[in-house]
Parts: C-alpha cells; structure tokens; sequence
C-alpha cells in the first residue's frame, strides 16, 4: 500500500517550518556581525533593541529565497527517491 500523500509529504512541511527560525538566526548572525548601515552615506551604529527587528527584516527577505529552495530540493529528492522504489514483498512498509 503505498503511503498517503498527506503522510509522504509531512516531511516538506517539517523542512519548511525548520527554514523559519534558521532564516532567523542567519539574519541575526548578520545583524550582529555588520551593526553598521548606511544613511544617507553616513555610517550609522544599530543599537541592540533595533537589532532584533532588523533581524526580522533581514529574515524575511532571506525566507523569500530559502523557502523556495526547500521546495525545488524536495522537489528533486522525491523525483530521485520515488516512493516504494527497492521495496520488496517481504519489506515491511513504516507509518
């Protein structure tokens, strides 16, 4: 019996919910590794409570491509992973 898709495809949104706090803690990584921008050609320090929203922005615009990516990767594993392929009849099917 081969597995239903809303189980075959619990793992892409377990993937997907994962790129949401890494997206987060790369654009925080950032944040604290440049504090710096630019206003106006001006360099301008971020203080650390503006910090964490920036972090948020910088992580949306990161989601933006890292979601995407998940999806095309998941894509391209289950083409090259198919369910039931190597499957036997004495091969015990997992839930």
């Amino acid at each position: 019996m081969p597995p239903t898709p809303g189980r075959r495809h619990a793992a892409l949104g377990w993937w997907l919910l994962a790129s949401l706090p890494l997206s987060y803690l790369l654009a925080l990584a950032q944040v604290i590794l440049d504090p710096y921008w630019l206003d106006n050609g001006s360099t301008t320090f971020i203080p650390w409570p503006q910090r964490w929203s920036w972090a948020l922005l910088t992580a949306l615009v990161l989601e933006m491509f890292i979601a995407p990516a998940v999806l095309v990767g998941y894509g391209l594993w289950r083409q090259l992973h198919p369910a039931g392929e190597g499957k036997t009849e004495n091969t015990p099917e997992v839930n």
